[in-house]
Formats: C-alpha cells, sequence, structure tokens
C-alpha cells in the first residue's frame, strides 16, 4: 500500500503537476484554438486516469472530482482502473524529456542555491558535445526558457566557462549561468560574512564546553557526542560558506 501510494503521489506531483501542467500552460495560451482543445482532452482523459488510480488511496475527493469531470457516468468505484497501451509508451520521448528535465532542474537548482529570485531572468551558455543531445535541447528550448525562466540560451559543442558564472554540470555538460547583473554582489557577501560570524560563534560557544575538563567529565557520553557533531556540522557550514565568499570575492558585478 505504501509503495503503491508513493509512486502514485511522485506521478501526480512530481510529474503530470510540476511538468505537464506547466507545459500545458503555454499551449492552452497560445492562441491556437486546434492545439488548445488538443491539450484539454488530453487533461481531462489524465485526470480521469489519475483519480481512478487514486481512488483507493483518497475515495472521497476523487469521487467527487470524478462527478464534475465531462464525459463521466455514475460512480467511480465501478469505473475501470487504467491500463497501459504499448502506443502509449515512447522511450524517446521519454529519453528527451529526462535530458530537458535534468537541465531545467540544474538551473532551478543554482538559482535556489544562489538565491536569484524568481522574477529575474537568466542568461546561459550550455556547452554540449553530443550532437543529439544538442539537436533536443535546440527543439526544445522554449520550454527550457519558459520553465527556468531563462532569457537567452547559448547552445554550442563546446564552450569555455565565462566571467562572472557558476557552473552546473548534467550527464557531463555544462551549464554555466551568467550572474552579472543578476546578483546584489556586495549584499550577498554582507549576508555570507553575517552567516559566517553567527557560525563562528556557535563553534566558539560548543569548542569551548568541549576543551572544558568539568563538562567532559561530568556531561553524558550521549550530549558530549551530539556538541561533536554539532562542531563537524558547523565546520562544514563554515568552510561551504568560506568557498562562496571567495567566489563572490571574484565577481565584479
Amino acid at each position: 500500500y505504501n509503495d503503491a501510494a508513493s509512486i502514485a503521489y511522485q506521478f501526480v506531483w512530481r510529474e503530470f503537476c510540476d511538468w505537464y501542467l506547466e507545459m500545458a500552460k503555454e499551449w492552452l495560451y497560445s492562441g491556437d484554438a486546434q492545439l488548445s482543445s488538443s491539450v484539454r482532452c488530453t487533461l481531462v482523459r489524465l485526470l480521469s486516469g489519475i483519480m481512478r488510480i487514486l481512488h483507493p488511496f483518497m475515495p472521497f475527493i476523487t469521487e467527487e472530482i470524478w462527478q464534475r469531470l465531462p464525459g463521466t457516468s455514475g460512480s467511480i468505484m465501478k469505473a475501470s482502473f487504467p491500463e497501459q497501451g504499448d502506443y502509449l509508451y515512447d522511450e524517446a520521448a521519454i529519453r528527451e524529456m529526462a535530458l530537458v528535465m535534468g537541465v531545467v532542474n540544474s538551473i532551478r537548482n543554482v538559482r535556489g542555491e544562489m538565491n536569484i529570485h524568481p522574477s529575474k531572468k537568466l542568461d546561459i551558455h550550455v556547452s554540449m558535445p553530443d550532437d543529439a543531445q544538442r539537436e533536443i535541447i535546440r527543439v526544445n528550448m522554449h520550454y527550457i526558457k519558459n520553465l527556468a525562466r531563462v532569457e537567452h540560451i547559448r547552445l554550442e559543442k563546446e564552450l569555455s566557462k565565462p566571467d562572472a558564472s557558476v557552473t552546473a554540470v548534467y550527464e557531463g555538460n555544462n551549464i554555466h549561468i551568467l550572474l552579472k547583473g543578476i546578483i546584489d554582489v556586495k549584499e550577498e557577501k554582507a549576508r555570507i560574512n553575517k552567516e559566517i560570524a553567527k557560525i563562528k560563534k556557535e563553534m566558539d560557544v560548543s569548542e569551548k564546553k568541549l576543551a572544558s575538563s568539568g563538562f567532559l567529565a561530568n556531561a553524558p557520553e550521549d550530549v558530549i557526542e551530539k556538541v561533536r557533531e554539532k562542531v563537524e556540522l558547523l565546520s562544514t557550514q563554515l568552510n561551504k560558506l568560506m568557498e562562496s565568499l571567495a567566489f563572490f570575492e571574484g565577481i565584479d558585478a
């Protein structure tokens, strides 16, 4: 039961909602009536199948939604469970989308790590040696721009890392995100220095405890171990912050 519920959750939330719905918005509002109608039909068909899959886990809400879907009749309890047909399985399309999603996720991860606001559109340079992969990205470039909030994409077989950029790597491909004009370097350095000062203060308190013979003699072993683990964690965080600070020191943005 738990495995089935987890798989259903991942499909509905991570694939249908996160990806297909976001991509479908472009088609729905494209101004092409035939395309929009086709996408709406696909969405209804998918939602119908999703309701039937989720019904054993969520009987009441799926019944309510089922009654509101066009083309349905009777209770969802009497509806047949979805069956996979070979004609619906396209291995090439799966590989292509995996590449597109990987590139988009790589850009999104950098956004999160660098605290880049979603409203800011990025310029990226993609170094992709494989001709077939490059063609996939070229054909799907508009999706990447929409989903990753990208303004311009330079796609080449081989590119050097631009100045003032950070690089994400996906399947051996370098995705360079240009930061000049995107990040307020002065503000980011101030934020990092503030975090560094905070962590150093916490480390100082914990290290003084470990240096105290009274603490080591009287505190339970599990408490001492927790303090040691905290120092190790803080040390790791401090090193990462120092690396980030060094990176921003080298950017003239």
